[in-house]
C-alpha cells in the first residue's frame, strides 16, 4: 500500500481545441493529464489526451508533441489510443488543403491512419521503409491530389510499402499520385 504522501496527484484538464491547449494561461504541472475535445473545435476528430512531460525539449509536431505558446521546456505528449491525420491537423472534408497536416502526421510515424474523409493533398513526403497507410474504409477515405505531376514517390530505399482501404484520385488527367522506381507496394 502506497503512503498517502507519496502519491502525487493528477490534474486533469479540459480543452476545446489544440489552440487552448498550447494558449493556456496555467502552466501544467508534473502528471497532468489534457483532454482536448478536437482540433479546431470540439468534435472535428482532431484532439485527444495528452500527458504533460516537463522535461521534454521534443520538436513539436503540432500533433502527438505539442509545445505551449510560451515556450521553454515541457511538451504535451499524446497518449490516447491511436493518433490519426486528425490529431494533426486534416480536415479531410475535400476543399481544405489538408498537405502540411498529412505530412506531420507521415513524419512523426511509419503507420499513419486516415479516418474517413477527402484529404486534399498536393504533395507528401517519399515512402520509407515499412511505412503503413491505412483508411478507416476504401468508398470514403479518399487522399485526392490538388495539382499535377506527382504527389508521392517510392524509392528502391523502400522496398515494402502497405496502403490499405485508402482511394487515391487526381485532380485531373495530368495528376499522377505515385511514381514508382522500385521495390513493391501492396494496395489492400
Amino acid at each position: 500500500v502506497a503512503n498517502p504522501q507519496d502519491i502525487v496527484p493528477q490534474a486533469t484538464i479540459s480543452f476545446d481545441s489544440i489552440s487552448e491547449l498550447k494558449s493556456s494561461a496555467v502552466p501544467p504541472s508534473d502528471n497532468s493529464t489534457a483532454i482536448v475535445s478536437g482540433y479546431y473545435s470540439p468534435g472535428d476528430g482532431g484532439g485527444g489526451i495528452y500527458g504533460w512531460d516537463s522535461s521534454s525539449t521534443a520538436t513539436a509536431n503540432n500533433g502527438t508533441i505539442i509545445q505551449r505558446d510560451v515556450g521553454g521546456t515541457g511538451r504535451w505528449r499524446f497518449v490516447g489510443s491511436r493518433a490519426t491525420v486528425r490529431t494533426f491537423g486534416a480536415k479531410g472534408d475535400g476543399s481544405t488543403d489538408d498537405t502540411t497536416a498529412v505530412t506531420a502526421s507521415i513524419n512523426a510515424s511509419n503507420f499513419v491512419y486516415f479516418p474517413d474523409g477527402t484529404y486534399l493533398v498536393t504533395s507528401l513526403p517519399e515512402f520509407s521503409q515499412g511505412d503503413t497507410w491505412e483508411g478507416e474504409s476504401t468508398r470514403n477515405t479518399i487522399i485526392k491530389l490538388n495539382t499535377t505531376g506527382y504527389c508521392i514517390t517510392q524509392t528502391t530505399d523502400a522496398p515494402q510499402v502497405l496502403l490499405e482501404r485508402i482511394s487515391i484520385l487526381g485532380a485531373t488527367m495530368a495528376a499522377t499520385f505515385l511514381r514508382l522506381n522500385g521495390g513493391a507496394m501492396h494496395y489492400l
